[in-house]
Formats: structure tokens, C-alpha cells, sequence
């Protein structure tokens, strides 16, 4: 028997009911399988890697490992580097990262991802070490064709739409970081929507530097936000924005202005969902 637990990033907030007050009821189910079967012995049994992330959801992590004698990997963020002296490569195209002397082409975008392709070594690195073989090729092969949709996925060139899913502000602020390595000193065209559950109002903060104006519309769900109540919140925070009776009209309009501005989708991945279905992509 032998079971491989991988731990990403997850958005740590203090209350919620899991195995500390810290922790998520999602990541409290995938916890119950860091503990081996009793017939299982360390050396076949589990291993971990895991993302590193707020201490006290490190703490969590290695206390569950270490009682129940699972060897733990975390990922070292420092190295992997971002390798930015390609002045023929499309930055929108990917990104080149280097790690150990070996350079990857990373098909996804954004820094952040700079810190999952590490989890994702690290990840390789402890299978190796328990015997399996991982052809260092389908590495290349796997960071090169790898697909993340809705999470800052480059739906077209011209006009340039890009879709991200992100809907807490920990996703707003990672998506302005990106948007300031691919869009430095220019704004950009919101086309947003958020659940009536959700922390909008601190999510707009986080956007508006950003935002040249925001074109709103309701999510497809029971619980989505009224567009007008946004457009409402928005313009009281300072913001250009208008409020659309549907998203395919609302797309229609964003894309005829992004001739000169790059129309970012974002706020809900209901939202996410039916924007790739109306430009025809799965969802």
C-alpha cells in the first residue's frame, strides 16, 4: 500500500471549524489520509509534500505528520527563479523558471505559479526517492502543455481577454501582482461579478488602483450579487462602473473597448464558467 499527499496553498482564515480553528473543513478530509493504515509500515506507507504557507497552518501540517510518522517535503520556494532574460520569448505565452541548473518552460502565468511548479518538484523529487521513475522529459513535457482554466488563462489575443475564477481577496491580491509584471503602469478593464457571500467590498479596494472601469453583471447562481448593487458599491468607492443586464452583453461591449485596454474577467467562478461557454471553450 502507498498513498502521496500533496498540501497546496489555501486561504488561511482564522474560525473556521477543522482540525485546528485555523483550518478548512475541505483540507480536514484530505488530512485523514496523512495517517498510514495500522498494517502499513513507514517505509511503504504515506509520504507528504506540502506548499509553504502561514506557520500555523505549518504547524498543523507537521504535527499531523509526525504523529503518524509520515516523512514530510516542503517545497523550497528560493529554489526556483524566474528566468526573465528572453527577449524573443511572448510574455503571455509562459513563463522560463530554473531549478538545480535545469531550466523549465512554464506554460502557466502569474508568480505564484512561480511557487506551485516548486511544490510540484518537490512533489517529483520525494516519488523519485521512494523508486519511482519520472523521466526528467515528461517534467519538461508535463510544465510545457499543463492547463489551468480560469486562473489568469489567456482566452484571447485580439481582442486580449484574460479569465481568473479568483473570488477572496487573497486571489484579488495575487492577480494584481500579476497584472503589475504583465501590465506595468496601465489599467485595465474590470468585467466582474461576485457571490452575495463573499468579501466584495474588500475585494473592490483591492482592484481599484488597477481598474481603468469595471463592467458588471450578476453570476449565474441564486447567490449571486444583483450587477447594480455593485455598480451601486463601486461608484461610492469612486469607481467607473456600469451595470449590464447579462454577461454576453457585458462581454460584447468589453470587447469592443479592448482595442486600447486588456479586459480582465474576474470575481466568481460561475462567472468564469459561463464566460468560457460563450466564446465556446468546455467548461
Amino acid at each position: 500500500s502507498f498513498a502521496f499527499v500533496c498540501i497546496a496553498r489555501f486561504d488561511f482564515q482564522k474560525g473556521q471549524d477543522a482540525l485546528s480553528p485555523a483550518m478548512s473543513e475541505g483540507y480536514r478530509k484530505a488530512f485523514k489520509f496523512l495517517a498510514p493504515e495500522p498494517a502499513v509500515s513507514t517505509e511503504r506507507g504515506t509520504i507528504c509534500a506540502a506548499y509553504d504557507q502561514d506557520p500555523e497552518v505549518m504547524d498543523v501540517i507537521r504535527k499531523a505528520c509526525k504523529k503518524n510518522h509520515v516523512p514530510l517535503h516542503v517545497a523550497d520556494f528560493s529554489s526556483v527563479t524566474k528566468i526573465s532574460d528572453k527577449p524573443d520569448a511572448d510574455p503571455l505565452d509562459g513563463q522560463f523558471i530554473k531549478r538545480n541548473g535545469i531550466l523549465y518552460k512554464l506554460a502557466l502565468l502569474g508568480s505564484f505559479q512561480i511557487n506551485n511548479a516548486a511544490l510540484a518538484l518537490t512533489a517529483i523529487d520525494a516519488l523519485r526517492e521512494r523508486g519511482w521513475l519520472i523521466p526528467g522529459e515528461a517534467v519538461h513535457t508535463g510544465f510545457q502543455t499543463v492547463r489551468w482554466p480560469a486562473r489568469f488563462e489567456v482566452l484571447s489575443r485580439n481582442p486580449l481577454l484574460i479569465l481568473d475564477g479568483g473570488h477572496n481577496p487573497q486571489c484579488a491580491r495575487a492577480l494584481i501582482e500579476t497584472l503589475d509584471v504583465y501590465f506595468p503602469n496601465q489599467r485595465v478593464i474590470f468585467l466582474t461579478g461576485f457571490m452575495k457571500d463573499k468579501n466584495y467590498r474588500e475585494i473592490i479596494n483591492i482592484l481599484m488602483p488597477k481598474a481603468d472601469h469595471f463592467y458588471c453583471v450578476t453570476p449565474p447562481d441564486t447567490r449571486g450579487l444583483p450587477a447594480e448593487d455593485l455598480t451601486v458599491c463601486l461608484r461610492q468607492a469612486g469607481a467607473r462602473a456600469h451595470a449590464y443586464r447579462t454577461t454576453a452583453e457585458a462581454l460584447h461591449r468589453a470587447q469592443e473597448e479592448a482595442a486600447s485596454l486588456p479586459v480582465i474577467v474576474f470575481g466568481s467562478l460561475y462567472l468564469a464558467g459561463e464566460i468560457r461557454d460563450l466564446i465556446g471553450l468546455a467548461p
